[in-house]
Order: C-alpha cells, then sequence, then structure tokens
C-alpha cells in the first residue's frame, strides 16, 4: 500500500478542473483497499468518507467514488480506520509514524472504540 496520501487533499488544479491522479487514486488505492475488507462492508456497502456524508452513510462503490470526486474526503481522514486501516497498519507501512504521545492515545482510544462498534456491522 502506498504511504504517502498527499494526493487526497489535491483533488483540483488551480484552474479548479478534477486531476486525473486524484480519481484514478480514490479508485485504485481507497476503494480497493476499502473493499478488501470485509468487516467494514455491509451488503456490498462501505461508509463514505466524503465531507457529505462525513461516514455516516453506507453507499455502493460507485456512489462513494462519484462522492469523493464531488466532494473530496473528510479533512484529515488519512487513516483510513472507518474501513479497516488502523494506526498499527500505517506505523508497519510507513516504517514509523510520528505521532505525539496525546495523538497516539487518541488513535488507539479511537481504534479501540471502532472496533468494539464493528461487531455491529
Amino acid at each position: 500500500m502506498n504511504t504517502d496520501r498527499s494526493w487526497m487533499w489535491r483533488r483540483l488544479d488551480n484552474n479548479g478542473y478534477l486531476l486525473d491522479e486524484f480519481v484514478e487514486r480514490v479508485d485504485q488505492e481507497f476503494l480497493n483497499f476499502a473493499f478488501a475488507n470485509p468487516k467494514f462492508v455491509s451488503h456490498g456497502q462501505i461508509k463514505c468518507p466524503c465531507t457529505k456524508c462525513d461516514n455516516r452513510k453506507f453507499l455502493s462503490r460507485k456512489d462513494v467514488h462519484l462522492h469523493i470526486v464531488r466532494n473530496g474526503f473528510i479533512r484529515g481522514y488519512d487513516i483510513w480506520y472507518a474501513h479497516g486501516e488502523s494506526l498499527n497498519m500505517r506505523n508497519d507501512a510507513c516504517g514509523s509514524l510520528s505521532v505525539s504521545n496525546e495523538e497516539g492515545s487518541r488513535y488507539r482510544a479511537m481504534n479501540f472504540v471502532l472496533s468494539c462498534f464493528c461487531w455491529y456491522l
């Protein structure tokens, strides 16, 4: 998995046109990752991390792609926790993540809460 997520915040060019790289990486990186984690897929749908849905609505792959392309990702959604990624996965992929103790504690708490709720999905 590519650890550089800077593409997530480069949706439009200077003229306001959609960047091809963004569209491709939403599909090839984000959606492939999200749909490869069956614990986070419900009836062929995943939570939509676009700015309007905010990981609250379950949508099909096609609709999630459309929403992200139209609206962009939720600000700061670098760790795809609602789609099966944990801080540990990012640590393994990145070597070491520079996260303060407070941020690390927050992510660990978030992952714990999510793991409890994911049992119900």
